[in-house]
């Protein structure tokens, strides 16, 4: 069972959005992501509810597709197409 977390930090954000870590970092810093970021002392965090009507998501869904790419050992992560994590997740 998975958390219910209520922000993501930008590298949990940045494979779902199919971009490396830097141009999220980059895109938040200049305000060019399609939801709200929140920036808390030096931490940018992204409020999950925009996040996951942005994808289509449910809140549920977004929290597992973060949680499997958090399951996943680093050098094995990359970008995903949120359809294909979809999938994989109603596959498992």
């Amino acid at each position: 069972m998975t958390e219910d977390r209520l922000t993501f930090s930008i590298p949990e954000v940045a494979p779902l959005l199919g971009i490396g870590v830097s141009t999220a970092y980059a895109a938040a810093r200049n305000n060019d992501l399609p939801f709200p970021v929140l920036k808390i002392g030096g931490r940018f965090v992204v409020p999950a509810k925009p996040l996951a009507a942005t994808l289509g998501m449910t809140t549920d869904e977004l929290n597992q597709a973060v949680e499997g790419l958090r399951e996943k050992p680093r050098e094995l992560r990359r970008p995903v197409d949120v359809d294909e994590t979809l999938d994989a997740l109603a596959d498992a």
